[in-house]
């Protein structure tokens, strides 16, 4: 790889007598985010000391910082960017202490979209960075005067690359990748159920949906979230459980939203065999949001549309039968709960129900299905009970006379 040529700047052109003195000038430089400057003087200074391992190692960094970490935004930049990093991923190996490779790496992850990196490459970055002692302790930052935390850099590692290794099909690797990350990794934020999840896709993908469903139904205890229900949707289709399949389908489904479209989608063809009008429906509701966000409809739905039906039905018929339908398919097979209402919270907005077997559910007056002014505490009323995120709620709450 050719050196990056860069002429000596005229105010730092001046002698320097020795190395030590080179090396304060630089760290000046540094200190004061001079990095165009510091590169310049660094470069002059390894042609007078070639050998030194500390001038070699500042111009790791006043590279890293001048051409590498910020995002390049034209040709120019993004082939700076390219040979810059791999200046630096031939300057050093793995074993070498406090230079940037690591962070070197990270970026041409990070930036490949930008700068048309091949997945290749992205895979071998992946790969030299697997050689590196990388750190699980979580970064900590300031916003907004607020401390948070960040994932590690084998966080980080772990999550990319598993991610990485699913979408190009690799579900074996990206499975071990999962497994070794859970049992090693201290996770921050959401991460961890996230890669659970993924370890519950790369499963279902290798045919071992029971495996699967066990995963996710320990993780809806914890994360009783749409996206979970959709994985045990699909989990319970590939194992031809039908039933199963409708009724976390439909709970995935049931707050309409646009972050779902793809979910109607995948729901449209689950059904378009057994029951094509109500793939219809769901097909009418993609398109329906599409049409709401200004997206452009692609033929193939147009296509899927037309092949299941020509009924004429506006969005609030789309929306009743579908969320009629939801609500048949959720709650099957359970039968509804009576209880006592034993506490409403001070902002009137939720409360507390205590059943007969003396089990406390939470809910939501959003849940209520009849007028909330006529509630008060020591009303009977009967509901569905479902996981919530700190126990159990009570859903679809009908006052008794």
């Amino acid at each position: 790889m050719s050196e990056i040529n860069i002429e000596i700047n005229s105010e730092i052109n001046s002698e320097i007598n020795s190395e030590e003195e080179y090396l304060r000038n630089i760290n000046r430089l540094i200190e004061d985010k001079l990095y165009n400057q510091s590169l310049k003087l660094v470069i002059k200074a390894i042609e007078q000391y070639p050998q030194s391992r500390l001038l070699r190692n500042k111009k790791g960094w006043c590279l890293y910082y001048v051409k590498i970490k910020n995002k390049p935004t034209n040709p120019e930049s993004r082939c700076a960017f390219i040979e810059a990093v791999n200046n630096i991923r031939t300057m050093y190996s793995s074993q070498d202490k406090f230079v940037p490779r690591k962070l070197a790496l990270f970026k041409m992850i990070e930036y490949s979209d930008e700068c048309g990196i091949s997945t290749e490459d992205i895979i071998q970055c992946y790969n030299e960075l697997g050689c590196e002692e990388l750190s699980d302790v979580p970064f900590s930052a300031v916003i907004d005067g607020r401390k948070i935390s960040l994932s590690s850099d084998k966080e980080k590692w772990y999550m990319g690359f598993s991610k990485l290794m699913f979408e190009q099909g690799n579900y074996e690797y990206a499975l071990q990748l999962c497994e070794d990350a859970l049992h090693t990794i201290c996770f921050v934020n959401q991460n961890k159920q996230w890669l659970i999840k993924r370890q519950a896709d790369c499963l279902i993908n290798l045919g071992r949906e029971a495996e699967s469903i066990d995963i996710l139904h320990e993780l809806s205890i914890t994360l009783p979230h749409w996206s979970t229900y959709s994985k045990l949707a699909v989990a319970y289709a590939k194992a031809n459980n039908v039933e199963k399949a409708n009724k976390y389908f439909s709970l995935a489904c049931h707050d309409i939203n646009y972050v779902k479209v793809n979910l109607y989608r995948e729901y449209a063809d689950f059904l378009k065999d057994t029951n094509p009008k109500l793939a219809y429906y769901h097909l009418k509701l993609t398109e329906m949001i599409f049409r709401q966000q200004g997206w452009f409809i692609k033929p193939d739905l147009k296509k899927a549309i037309e092949e299941l039906g020509d009924e004429r039905c506006n969005n609030y018929k789309v929306t009743i039968t579908l969320k009629e339908f939801w609500k048949s398919k959720m709650y099957m097979g359970q039968e509804r709960i009576e209880g006592r209402i034993t506490n409403i919270l001070s902002h009137g907005k939720a409360g507390f129900i205590r059943d007969d077997d003396k089990q406390d559910y939470y809910f939501l007056m959003s849940n209520v299905q009849d007028s909330i002014h006529n509630i008060f505490v020591g009303m009977r009323v009967s509901f569905y009970a479902q996981q919530g995120m700190k126990g159990m709620d009570a859903v679809e709450v009908a006052l008794q006379s």
